[in-house]
Formats: structure tokens, sequence, C-alpha cells
């Protein structure tokens, strides 16, 4: 069964309402689907130029759709960082959190997110996969402080982030 049928109705409804830019979400709805040209999917094609599974930025583990959109080594500092200027790492303070939410819409205990969240997520997705492929198009290794400078500078990111906690220090 295609793997979009595993989700209801609803889920798309409440997806393809979030207030985010399109890119966003073109690289999330490629992740639920699980249609991403990953290591793995490209060596199973048996493409000549592709020779292994690893990650091309970890070169540690097989790249699949879960480790390239969260627990991959390279991005995993990318991601606590964006999370905190987020305000969103006391919400996540685990990888598999993050991919259960970004797969379910739902927090570890199973409940909803909320827009605001799932709104500052897809941006984080956004602003990841923008930074993947500029690393596997041009043979760059992977820069955290790029992508954060992305994620903190681009208008668009930010324009589409709701409001976000004023610290109060």
């Amino acid at each position: 069964m295609p793997l979009t049928f595993t989700y209801p109705p609803s889920f798309w409804e409440r997806f393809w309402r979030l207030p985010i830019p399109h890119k966003t979400f073109t690289s999330w709805w490629r992740l639920l689907q699980r249609c991403i040209s990953t290591q793995q999917k490209l060596h199973r094609f048996r493409l000549h130029q592709i020779d292994s599974d690893l990650c091309t930025l970890c070169k540690i583990e097989d790249e699949d759709v879960e480790h390239m959109s969260t627990p991959c080594s390279s991005t995993r500092r990318f991601w606590w960082a964006a999370l905190d200027f987020l305000h969103l790492g006391h919400l996540f303070p685990t990888q598999a959190m993050i991919w259960r939410a970004l797969t379910t819409f739902q927090s570890y205990q199973h409940r909803p997110l909320d827009d605001s969240t799932l709104c500052r997520l897809g941006c984080i997705i956004g602003v990841l996969w923008q930074h993947h492929w500029r690393c596997r198009i041009d043979d760059q290794p992977w820069s955290t402080p790029a992508a954060l400078n992305t994620l903190q500078n681009d208008l668009l990111y930010i324009s589409f982030v709701p409001s976000l906690p004023r610290n109060t220090a």
C-alpha cells in the first residue's frame, strides 16, 4: 500500500493549511512520502556513480529518509541549535522525538502539536533540505553555521515563524 494512504485525510488537510513557505512544503511532503533520493535509494537503483548506501555527509551510516532528516551526525548540531533558536529544544530532547513530530505531528506524549510548533519545525526542514542538497551537488562538507545563518537571517523563513517568546533576562 502506498505510504500516502497511511495518513488520514485530516492529516493532509492540516499539513496543506500550515502557513509555511512553498519550498518547505515540498521538502516535508517528500519526507512524508519517502520519495527522497537518498544514497540508499540511489544505490538500490544501481546507478553507476553511487557505489554505497553511506551518507555523503557523515560517511558513517546508511542514508535513508530518516537518517537524512534527523539523526545524521553531520547535521545533528544544526538541529539542536535550530531548536534552541526557535525555542523548541525543550519539546524535542531526542532525535527520535523530532522524527515522531515530523511524521505524526504529535509530541512524544501522543498529543497533537500546535501549528506554531509545526511551522517552526517546517522552517528547520526547509533549511536542512536546502543545505543538504547544496552539499551534495557542490560536493561541499556540511556547515552548521551556514545552515543556522540561513534560518536566522532568511526573511522568507523568519516571516513564516510565528512570534517567538521574548527573552525576559
